[in-house]
């Protein structure tokens, strides 16, 4: 009938109307996205220092296995982001190092745990620490344990050296986690105790490396940069906005602290591209990994090991 097919004839242009500007906002949306490395360089003027493939959600299993073909890309990656830190500034060498991120889910806290572990099997006596005090998020260094912490060294004034243990995942690794925190240890990042603590950890160990909050809601992490010789940037491919990066920028260079590279992080992979490697570690190992992918919460009861 003429009046069935006026109908579905309206329809159909609304239809398309509708379909056609959630389009246009997905553009625009996806417009203001990192999607490549070299996004991130057209756009932030901070030399790129490494590029991780998607292998996010790998752990410390990958340090107790032999290289894959399949995991050599992602364990070779934090090879050249060390070397690039270490020879890209020979003539200043970077001793104390902030791991930031504009906005949490960036993979700041994995590029930090890996970075750490590949300065030390690399020789350097390497001290890893826990100074995110929103959301801890390095219980695989630590072992599943959270106190005591920084946030004690802060609060009692204890002997900086004093909380530092030895990691299992490297040789020359050592942890610091956050410790039980509350809100006197957070403000206490900026005070004249965190500068000491900072001056004692550099002059014992060759590498210290801070993983701080997220820099786009919090301060935390910019009392930590105060305290380092540079800060490297994570940047989440496919899911963090440009203008947030730019804006944490921004407020870097107002505050005057050296962010002197940047980080280009792939998303984490499916469980089907796990497989491969999975099925590649030895028994023990591979029963560890699939227990990590099935419960990633089950070390650390908060959070993910994901900023």
């Amino acid at each position: 009938l003429p009046g069935d097919s006026t109908k579905k004839l309206m329809l159909g242009v609304i239809g398309g109307l509708v379909l056609g500007v959630g389009a246009a906002l997905m553009l625009e949306k996806w417009r203001g996205i990192f999607f490549t490395p070299e996004d991130l360089e057209d756009s932030i003027p901070v030399p790129l220092l490494g590029v991780i493939p998607p292998y996010a959600a790998l752990d410390r299993r990958w340090f107790k296995a032999a290289s894959t073909p399949n995991t050599a890309p992602f364990l070779e990656a934090f090879d050249t982001l060390y070397a690039n830190l270490r020879f890209a500034y020979a003539h200043s060498p970077i001793r104390t190092l902030a791991v930031c991120s504009a906005q949490a889910g960036d993979g700041k806290s994995m590029v930090a745990l890996h970075l750490a572990c590949t300065a030390a099997q690399m020789g350097q006596r390497v001290l890893l620490v826990d100074a995110n005090f929103r959301h801890p998020q390095q219980p695989e260094a630590l072992g599943g344990n959270t106190a005591p912490g920084l946030s004690e060294l802060l609060r009692q004034k204890l002997m900086p050296n004093s909380l530092v243990s030895p990691s299992e995942l490297a040789e020359n690794l050592f942890v610091l986690g956050a410790g039980e925190v509350d809100e006197r240890a957070m403000k206490l990042l900026g005070s004249a105790q965190m500068e000491h603590i900072a001056s004692e950890f550099r002059a014992t160990f060759d590498l210290v490396i801070y993983d701080t909050a997220p820099l786009d809601n919090f301060m935390d992490a910019v009392f930590v940069c105060a305290h380092v010789d540079g800060i490297l940037g994570v940047v989440g491919m496919g899911q963090t906005q440009q203008s947030e990066v730019r804006k944490t920028f921004e407020q870097l260079q107002a505050f005057r602290l050296p962010c002197i590279g940047l980080v280009a992080n792939s998303p984490k992979p499916s469980a089907a591209t796990l497989a491969p490697e999975l099925a590649a570690l030895p028994p023990a190992a591979a029963d560890e990994a699939s227990a990590w992918e099935a419960s990633p919460r089950s070390l650390h009861p908060e959070v993910e090991l994901h900023e």
